[in-house]
């Protein structure tokens, strides 16, 4: 199913529930499919934040700047942004007086490592709930929903005429000979684990 099916049918199947129907008609099949037989996965935003660690990093920003916070509100009420002679003057004045201090607290390899533990970590949870998304099953039902779909697949085929099944192969059979290889690999390393 590619990009624009797939969105297309989760917007269907959006607007379905929006208006109170229980189920859906499968766009290929024609069939109804029952709302219980949905599977819906829904991945928010603080999913995202509390998987990825990025709101523990921000707890820990906070408590290591907390000791020159002072130092940060007088550099932030001293803006560079002015064109006036006296608020640059303070600006500098105010920058050179909490140098040391602000410098002292930023230099430490803590921060480097912070940045090294939050890089990519988004990518990560990201990787995480799609795998659950997608490899969750057991791997007898993904041979089961596979062979289902292999035979469907062998039936289309015999039941068609000469010049419309070599249609269907040239467009389709390709795609459907990579399923099978796809899915014997990872029946393969499914078994080696």
């Amino acid at each position: 199913m590619t990009n624009s099916s797939a969105s297309h049918m989760i917007g269907r199947a959006l607007a379905a529930m929006q208006r109170g129907q229980r189920s859906l008609k499968d766009v290929r099949s024609g069939q109804l499919v029952a709302g219980d037989q949905l599977a819906w996965w829904k991945l928010t935003k603080s999913q995202v934040k509390h998987a990825s660690s990025l709101n523990n990093a921000r707890r820990t920003t906070q408590r290591w700047l907390a000791p020159i916070k002072p130092h940060l509100q007088h550099l932030a009420a001293a803006s560079s942004a002015s064109t006036s002679l006296v608020a640059n003057l303070k600006h500098i004045a105010v920058t050179l007086a909490t140098w040391d201090a602000v410098w002292e607290v930023y230099m430490d390899p803590k921060w480097a490592q912070q940045r090294l533990r939050l890089y990519g970590a988004q990518d990560r949870a990201l990787e995480q709930f799609f795998k659950k998304v997608y490899f969750n099953e057991s791997v007898a039902e993904a041979r089961r929903v596979t062979e289902a779909c292999l035979a469907r697949w062998d039936a289309l085929v015999a039941r068609l005429p000469d010049d419309e099944r070599s249609k269907l192969q040239r467009s389709m059979g390709l795609k459907m000979e990579q399923l099978k290889a796809e899915f014997d690999l990872v029946a393969k390393l499914h078994l080696e684990e």
